[in-house]
């Protein structure tokens, strides 16, 4: 036990301890405001390849995206492009899209696309349909509920300069033998790769049989949600490889510590709260979430599709 757990023990049996803690909520808050709007120096890529940032959202979470954009925007290393994919309709429920007028003035770099919807895969894949199949760039994903940690695409571009032919992220997971996931704390090669954490994927990866796999994959509905494995699966069989990036100012750790979850991220659209669907709680570390993975090795192997070992 170190110091701040006996200080911690030591002040809850007290009558100051709630005001210790709002205290220290607040320091906490202040620290994170000033950590999202402080001013960065903008230095130049380190890579040639157009960088383009790829999200998408729902039509109750449009009106909540600027703070997320602003977070894109405001990198030390900023993207050429950012596509807002924007479904015609929202299938999950059928609604279509109010789009906010200030979506059009953010940023000259903000691209608004309508497009038909694929899941969560939306996000990107439009996006890599609309790019030549020789174009020379690299394109990232950024989730609609959480803030982009300031040095994440330059860190990701430095990774990518270093290692041309490998898929980086700064969040994922090695598969286990019952298909859960374990995680570690540092830069290492891993199965999946975790959209909110930033896939950074060249377009030269997408080669002309994804679309056909990805046509199998979506006729099953686990595939068509849980985009992170069936992209993961996919790279998999073309022996590409993935990697963690985590060095100790861009990390997984630090997207959750700085406060990047926004809080719609907790309504029960949320993905990992069933989205709306009939599946309930589809986290990583849940019991629908593994029934799932289990659901998709087992079509994905009749399909002769499966690409990971275990």
């Amino acid at each position: 036990m170190n110091l701040s757990e006996i200080f911690y023990l030591k002040i809850k049996k007290t009558k100051h301890f709630d005001k210790v803690r709002r205290f220290w909520y607040r320091v906490r808050t202040y620290r994170n405001t000033l950590y999202w709007i402080m001013p960065r120096s903008v230095r130049p890529k380190p890579i040639s390849a157009k960088i383009i940032v790829g999200l998408t959202t729902s039509p109750k979470r449009i009106q909540y995206i600027k703070p997320i954009l602003k977070s894109i925007l405001r990198q030390s290393c900023p993207p050429d492009e950012i596509h807002v994919n924007i479904p015609y309709v929202f299938k999950r429920d059928g609604t279509t899209y109010t789009i906010p007028d200030w979506l059009y003035s953010l940023d000259p770099k903000i691209r608004i696309k309508r497009v038909e919807d694929v899941g969560p895969g939306t996000k990107i894949i439009p996006t890599f349909l609309e790019l030549d199949s020789t174009a020379d760039a690299l394109v990232i994903t950024a989730d609609d509920d959480i803030l982009m940690i300031p040095g994440a695409i330059e860190s990701i571009a430095n990774a990518f300069q270093k290692n041309p032919n490998c898929i980086f992220g700064l969040g994922g997971y090695i598969l286990n033998q019952d298909l859960t996931p374990f995680y570690q704390n540092k830069s290492v090669k891993v199965d999946v790769l975790e959209g909110y954490a930033h896939i950074a994927v060249h377009r030269k990866f997408i080669s002309q049989d994804f679309w056909d796999y990805l046509k199998v994959a979506h006729s099953l509905k686990a595939c068509y949600l849980h985009d992170d494995l069936v992209l993961s699966n996919f790279f998999s069989l073309k022996k590409i490889p993935r990697f963690q990036i985590y060095n100790k100012d861009v990390n997984r750790e630090v997207i959750r510590a700085r406060g990047a979850n926004q809080h719609y991220g907790a309504d029960l659209d949320a993905l990992h709260l069933g989205g709306g669907t009939d599946t309930p709680h589809a986290d990583p570390l849940t019991a629908p979430f593994l029934s799932k993975s289990k659901e998709i090795k087992k079509f994905m192997s009749d399909q002769n599709l499966w690409g990971f070992t275990v």
